[in-house]
C-alpha cells in the first residue's frame, strides 16, 4: 500500500478520498463513551456491540389463522374428513389451553394461540363445518401449514444487529421480539460549530451567519450532534481561545471561515501550532481548501466560509471520519444511486459535488440538477435536497450514468 504523507510533510498534497482514509485510519482518536440505554429509547442510535437473540421467535408454535389445530396422523385426517372429529376446546391469542389435551380431539384456535405439544396442523376455519362439538375438514392442510414456528423468524443466538448499525424500527421490534431489553450504544458526537470573519460581526457588512446555522442543521443526524459556538472576529487570540474551549467539551470541531491561505485567515495558522495537522485540502470542489487536525485525539476541521462549499466538504470528510471510526454499516446520512438527468461536467483531479434535487418514484428515483447560481454559496443551496457526487474524469457523465447521491433533508 502506497503510504500517503501527512500534512506536515506536504503542504501542497490535496488528498483523495481513498488517501483521507489512509491518513484517517493512521490516528488514534477519542471514541464517544459507549452507554447502555432500554431498547425502547434506543431509535436512531449507533450500535457499539453485535447483538444476538436471547431467544426464538415466535417463541412457540403458533396459529397463523383462525381455524382448528390438530395432530397430523393419518387415522385422525381420516377420521377428520369423513364422520369428523371431537373439539376439545379453544385456544384463544396469544395463550395456551389450559386443560388436558387429549390428542384424540381439535382444538378451536385463534390467529397467535399456542399449539399443544404433538399438534402440527391448522384447518383454516372457512375450509371446515362445525357440527354442534364435532368439527369435519373439507380440506387436508399439509404439516406446519398455517403455523408459523418456533424459531421462524428469529432463531436462539442469530445475529439481529451488527456492531455500527444505526437502530431503525425494524430493528428495535426485532430485538424486543428476541428479548434483547437493552443495548449498548455510542453517545451522539458533539460537533461545535465556530464561526470566524469580521464581516459577520460588523453590522455595516450586512453579511448573515448562514454557514454556521447551515452546518448545524445539515449534521444533525442518528451519529451527530452539532452545536452552535462562539462567531471569532479575525483576531487570532479570540480564535485561539475559541479553539480550545471547544475542545474541552466537544468531540470534533469545525471552524468555517478562514481555511484559505490569505493574510486574514489565521485559523490554519493557529491550528498548525497547537493540533497535529492530518490533511491540507481535500480533492473536492467546492470546498478543497478543507483541513483536517487532531486535537488531544479529537478532529478539528478548518472549512469554507462559503455555505455550499463548507456543506459539500464536511459532509463527505466527516463521512469518512465516522465510518472508519464507529465502523458503521452505512452513513451518516443516506445514499442513493441515481442516474445523470443530463451530460453532466466533470474535472480530471477532483470530485466535483452538484446540488440536486431527487423526488422518489417509479421505476426510478428523479433527479434534477441544481445549476451553478453563484460561486459555491447561497443560491446553490436553494431547492436542493441532496448532493450528487461526481467522480473524477476527463471525459463529461453521460447522460443515463449512475452516480452516488447524498441525501440531507
Amino acid at each position: 500500500m502506497t503510504q500517503i504523507p501527512i500534512a506536515s510533510d506536504a503542504q501542497n498534497h490535496l488528498s483523495t478520498i481513498d488517501e483521507a482514509i489512509q491518513v484517517i485510519s493512521r490516528e488514534k482518536w477519542v471514541l464517544p463513551e459507549i452507554q447502555e440505554i432500554p431498547v425502547r429509547k434506543a431509535l436512531r442510535h449507533v450500535l457499539a456491540e453485535q447483538v444476538t437473540a436471547r431467544m426464538p421467535y415466535p417463541p412457540n408454535n403458533v396459529s397463523a389463522v383462525d381455524g382448528f389445530c390438530f395432530p397430523y396422523k393419518p387415522s385422525f385426517i381420516q377420521k377428520a374428513t369423513s364422520s369428523g372429529v371431537e373439539i376439545g376446546g379453544t385456544i384463544e391469542a396469544g395463550r395456551k389451553f389450559e386443560g388436558k389435551v387429549d390428542i384424540s380431539k381439535a382444538f378451536r384456535i385463534f390467529t397467535g394461540g399456542l399449539l399443544p405439544p404433538g399438534y402440527s396442523s391448522v384447518v383454516k376455519e372457512e375450509e371446515s363445518s362445525r357440527v354442534g362439538d364435532r368439527v369435519i375438514f373439507r380440506v387436508i392442510p399439509s404439516e406446519w401449514e398455517n403455523v408459523k414456528r418456533r424459531g421462524e423468524d428469529i432463531s436462539e443466538g442469530a445475529i439481529i444487529g451488527e456492531l455500527g448499525s444505526i437502530l431503525d424500527p425494524g430493528k428495535i421490534t426485532a430485538f424486543l421480539s428476541a428479548g434483547v431489553s437493552a443495548v449498548r450504544v455510542y453517545r451522539k458526537l458533539r460537533v461545535e460549530i465556530i464561526s470566524t470573519g469580521d464581516e459577520l460581526l460588523n453590522p455595516e457588512s450586512k453579511i448573515e451567519n448562514t454557514t454556521q446555522p447551515l452546518l448545524v442543521s445539515a449534521l444533525s443526524s442518528p451519529i451527530l450532534d452539532p452545536y452552535p459556538g462562539p462567531v471569532c472576529p479575525d483576531e487570532r487570540e479570540a480564535i485561539a481561545v475559541a479553539i480550545d474551549n471547544a475542545i474541552s467539551r466537544a468531540d470534533a470541531v469545525a471552524i468555517t471561515g478562514g481555511s484559505s491561505r490569505g493574510e486574514k485567515d489565521l485559523v490554519n495558522g493557529i491550528l498548525k501550532e497547537v493540533a497535529k495537522p492530518i490533511l491540507r485540502g481535500f480533492k473536492i470542489k467546492p470546498g478543497r481548501t478543507i483541513s483536517m487536525y487532531s486535537m488531544n485525539g479529537r478532529p478539528v476541521f478548518s472549512v469554507s466560509g462559503i455555505p455550499f462549499a463548507a456543506l459539500a466538504s464536511t459532509v463527505v470528510l466527516l463521512d469518512v471520519f465516522i465510518k472508519f471510526c464507529l465502523k458503521l454499516d452505512k452513513a451518516f446520512l443516506p445514499r442513493v444511486s441515481v442516474k445523470a438527468p443530463i451530460e453532466l461536467s466533470t474535472d480530471p483531479e477532483y470530485y466535483v459535488v452538484s446540488g440536486a434535487r431527487i423526488e422518489f418514484c417509479t421505476p426510478s428515483p428523479s433527479v434534477h440538477i441544481v445549476q451553478e447560481r453563484s460561486k459555491s454559496g447561497v443560491g446553490n443551496l436553494v431547492g436542493i435536497n441532496s448532493l450528487v457526487i461526481i467522480p473524477p474524469g476527463k471525459e463529461p457523465v453521460a447522460k443515463g450514468t449512475a452516480l452516488k447521491a447524498i441525501m440531507l433533508w
